[in-house]
């Protein structure tokens, strides 16, 4: 069992065979979902954990997610209608509209689903993914036009991230010290 753990070929102690996917980090938190699906799932069905636990993680950060009809189905062939049922009448899932509706919804309109116990306004069970909004290459660019590098006079050149310093001068042949460039503006 322990050799399983470790990747170890059976009769084999030269190292690892495989390259574990999950750092330390990863597994902790990979245990914190589980341990969140086994305490807030409505019923002790399989079908129900693994719908659960999915829906868990499309909501980890704000409490809402997005779903297909094509996602239930791949999940659960045989009774996602129902097993969606059963978390809506238990009330740890709210859809848009019914469950046949959320079965019915395609890519290009994917239903919106809320889990009331994972909304902002409750504790946060988890300790990952993103608590902060993404910078917009817009907000990036001109963070980089009006910040630090204007400021030392650097300007931000097309292919460059976020600034490049201007050129350093050339020494001249006669007093043998390198000439300021004049800046451009």
């Amino acid at each position: 069992m322990n050799a399983n753990r470790l990747g170890l070929l059976t009769g084999a102690t030269d190292g690892p065979v495989v390259e574990r996917l999950l750092t330390r980090n990863h597994a902790a938190h990979a245990r914190t979902v589980l341990n969140y699906v086994q305490a807030q799932a409505p019923y002790p069905e399989p079908d129900v954990h693994l719908l659960v636990h999915l829906l868990t993680l499309r909501a980890a950060r704000d409490g809402t997610g997005h779903i297909t009809g094509q996602d239930i189905t791949s999940w659960l062939p045989h009774g996602g209608e129902q097993v969606l049922e059963q978390l809506v009448a238990a009330g740890w899932l709210l859809p848009p509209g019914s469950p046949a509706e959320a079965l019915a919804s395609r890519p290009e309109a994917c239903a919106t689903f809320t889990v009331p116990g994972l909304l902002p306004e409750q504790t946060r069970p988890f300790s990952f993914g993103k608590t902060t909004p993404a910078k917009s290459p817009a907000a990036l660019r001109k963070r980089s036009a009006t910040g630090s590098c204007a400021r030392r006079g650097w300007a931000p050149q097309p292919g460059s991230w976020p600034c490049t310093p201007p050129p350093t001068p050339k020494a001249t042949a006669t007093s043998g010290t390198p000439r300021r460039r004049a800046r451009p503006g």
